[in-house]
């Protein structure tokens, strides 16, 4: 470390303990070089740390504790005010600039409409499947009439499957049979 660390470090944090193991090493280190920096460390010894190690405590008035608690509530209290008035300046600042403002006028009408289009999608999609069930009438009408016509292509449901799709003899199915 060089000189004018060492003498900051002398001024604040060194006299009050308050650095670490390494640094308190290096400081002590470099005041066994240093004349210099020895000297000025002997002369805040004298000037700032000794006078008050040696001063008698002298307790302040019950009102001084009072205010300062008062004060320390209030600041507490308009710091939690602080954050809603945070916020309310951050608004201000993004919708006085027109770009910004547009900008994220834009992207929630964007994100307004990819929403109504994913429920759309959403209730359709539920909607096909509610009406799913609606499929298998128009199956029943057709095997209904190709009864009717004695054209047996479809099997009732009692009557087990016995291939009768699978056949590719002439035109392919019973019906195209029997109209041609």
């Amino acid at each position: 470390m060089n000189c004018q660390k060492i003498q900051q470090l002398l001024l604040a944090d060194y006299p009050d303990g308050e650095v670490s193991e390494r640094i308190k090493h290096e400081v002590e280190g470099h005041l066994d070089l240093c004349c210099a920096c020895r000297q000025f460390e002997r002369a805040v010894q004298d000037a700032a740390i000794r006078p008050f190690k040696q001063a008698r405590r002298i307790r302040p008035p019950d009102e001084v504790w009072n205010k300062l608690k008062e004060a320390i509530a209030s600041e507490e209290q308009a710091a939690g005010a602080g954050f809603l008035a945070n916020i309310w300046d951050v608004v201000q600042s993004i919708f006085s600039n027109p770009k910004l403002a547009f900008t994220i006028l834009i992207m929630a009408i964007a994100s307004l409409a990819i929403m109504v289009i994913a429920m759309d999608v959403h209730l359709n999609n539920q909607r096909v499947v509610k009406n799913s069930a609606h499929i298998e009438q128009p199956i029943r009408q057709v095997k209904y009439l190709s009864e009717i016509i004695g054209v047996s292509e479809y099997p009732s449901d009692d009557e087990p499957s016995d291939d009768k799709y699978d056949s590719h003899d002439g035109y392919g199915t019973a019906i195209e049979e029997y109209f041609l």
